[in-house]
């Protein structure tokens, strides 16, 4: 990843912070483009999902694509704005088919409650007490303590609470007036093994941040961009702008 990176050492957090995401983000689409694979996937599709909310789920994907791959603004509102009006017609869809189903059932309440059992998907489960119940050294398996004792319990950990509070407020106090109030702290500059030691112990997440990036993408590529990177944290904490 040999790139001019010059654009970033200027004097202003904010600019070299938008320069260093936006040459990143642009050699990331570069590497790593979205590879959209056709693969026909036999599958139940929900009977109240008409062809024409079919297509339309279709047209709501090719619009994330548009907004993957380009991320601007405009592709992003475009998405959302098709997204939510296409949820919103899909519940009515979805409503009026089981309002259908519901009145065709009229004087046949098996197939009512059929119909409502797939709406609301329940389980019906019996309700199980615990088995035992510690409390401190003491172990109570009988069912009326056990349910005597979560009364109990539950009755009086407000009370518990608001005492324990109260303690460490006033122990916080005490603390506060007997300590030395620092006015001021010297803050070091990071180096780039720190910045370097910090993200590979990171966790790998496939999951992406606000800008389609995931942690393992900046794991693999931190070494060819650690020198910036570090240039902009150590200006972020010199100039006091975190945000």
């Amino acid at each position: 990843m040999k790139e001019n990176w010059n654009g970033v050492y200027v004097k202003d957090v904010n600019v070299a912070y938008d320069t260093f995401l936006k040459t990143y983000t642009s050699l990331y689409d570069k590497n790593c483009p979205v590879v959209v694979c056709r693969k026909k996937i036999n599958m139940n599709v929900e009977p109240w999902l008409t062809k024409g909310l079919l297509k339309s789920c279709k047209r709501k994907n090719k619009l994330y694509r548009d907004f993957v791959r380009y991320r601007t603004k405009a592709t992003e509102m475009k998405y959302k704005i098709y997204k939510n009006k296409l949820t919103s017609l899909i519940r009515l869809a979805k409503k009026d088919y089981y309002n259908l189903r519901l009145k065709e059932s009229i004087g046949d309440m098996k197939r009512t409650w059929r119909i409502l059992n797939r709406v609301i998907r329940s389980r019906s489960q019996q309700a199980r007490y615990p088995d035992f119940f510690s409390n401190g050294d003491k172990i109570l398996r009988d069912k009326a303590e056990v349910v005597n004792e979560l009364n109990s319990f539950f009755v009086n950990i407000g009370p518990s609470l608001a005492k324990s509070l109260e303690t460490q407020t006033n122990e916080a106090g005490k603390i506060q007036r007997e300590s030395k109030i620092l006015q001021s702290m010297f803050l070091g500059d990071v180096s780039e093994n720190e910045v370097l030691t910090i993200v590979r112990k990171s966790k790998n997440k496939t999951s992406t941040d606000c800008d389609g990036i995931d942690m393992m993408i900046v794991k693999k590529t931190i070494d060819y961009v650690v020198k910036p990177f570090t240039y902009i944290c150590n200006l972020s904490v010199q100039s006091g702008t975190f945000s």
